[in-house]
């Protein structure tokens, strides 16, 4: 899952840190009620996440046969799925 916090045309250095703190609050909220959560017998959900900060550009495509698509690109994307896959299970 890809979650962005994007700011407002303003960007300043306040409201950065502000996203920030959200999405890492987010992120223990997700660990806290998630992680190693029994979904049947055997059975457990396993959560990690990763984070990236900056510029993320995001693409509609598609339109043939009436489906459409979207997709992220930037190097934020790079850095969470970096940071994810070096975290251990139940990390952030």
């Amino acid at each position: 899952m890809i979650v962005l916090w994007p700011p407002s045309q303003q960007n300043t250095e306040e409201e950065l840190t502000t996203l920030c703190r959200q999405a890492i609050q987010s992120s223990l909220d997700i660990q806290s009620k998630l992680h190693e959560i029994r979904l049947v017998e055997d059975i457990k959900l396993s959560v990690k996440i990763g984070f990236g900060v900056g510029q993320v550009t995001i693409l509609h495509v598609g339109g043939v046969f009436s489906r459409a698509e979207y997709l992220a690109v930037g190097d934020p994307l790079s850095e969470a799925f970096e940071c994810e896959h070096l975290a251990t299970s139940g990390g952030v």
